[in-house]
């Protein structure tokens, strides 16, 4: 079983560096890591320590998110083949952004469950969309490794902006502005999309 698993490793490891070398692959790696870089404000003390909202209620708003994701998935299915990849991209972003700054408007549990139902979707439609890149991306033959990898790429791109948006929270930071300034950060990935540079065959996904 050591041997096995040796082999194995060896085999990723040179998976992994055939991979580093596809422009492709590269270029969406650091996309990708990129639109992750941004300040995530602490949302649970937000809700619980300065709208008053009760246990039960936050318990609510996670259920309407998780049924507004679903509505997002299947929005997602209809439109991912229809769209070409630069607009897949834009919208990537945008929905991000949208997301994050929708927050500000969060007020009272009305707001909230509108913002959760909204974003779910919209949140749900960016996610999958970031997955679908992460898969056109994967070299041939090698998908499993190359895709794991972006995969643990995004997760550890966005662990500093967790942690940066609870310390200026602790600090005093008010919500709305560490908000804006998460929006802001997304919306910079913008000017990254003509350095993609993204070939002809690839500018639209197959139709169906």
């Amino acid at each position: 079983p050591a041997r096995t698993g040796a082999v194995s490793l060896r085999s990723s490891g040179k998976a992994l560096k055939k991979a580093l070398t596809d422009r492709r692959f590269i270029v969406i790696l650091l996309f990708i890591i990129a639109l992750q870089l941004q300040i995530y404000p602490p949302m649970l003390y937000y809700q619980r320590d300065v709208l008053k909202f009760s246990k039960e209620f936050i318990g609510v708003l996670e259920a309407v998110g998780a049924v507004a994701s679903g509505a997002g998935a299947l929005l997602f299915a209809v439109i991912v083949n229809r769209i070409s990849r630069k607009l897949l991209l834009n919208l990537i972003i945008g929905l991000n952004a949208l997301s994050t700054v929708s927050l500000v408007f969060m007020t009272g549990e009305t707001s909230a469950l509108v913002i959760y139902t909204a974003t779910g979707i919209t949140g749900m439609v960016a996610f999958l969309g970031i997955l679908e890149l992460a898969a056109r991306a994967c070299p041939v033959g090698i998908e499993g490794t190359a895709y794991a990898f972006l995969m643990s790429a995004s997760n550890l791109a966005k662990r500093p902006g967790i942690i940066l948006g609870g310390y200026l929270w602790s600090a005093g930071w008010s919500f709305p502005t560490l908000v804006l300034i998460g929006s802001g950060l997304t919306l910079l990935c913008w000017f990254l999309i003509p350095l993609l540079k993204l070939d002809a065959e690839d500018e639209k996904y197959p139709k169906k």
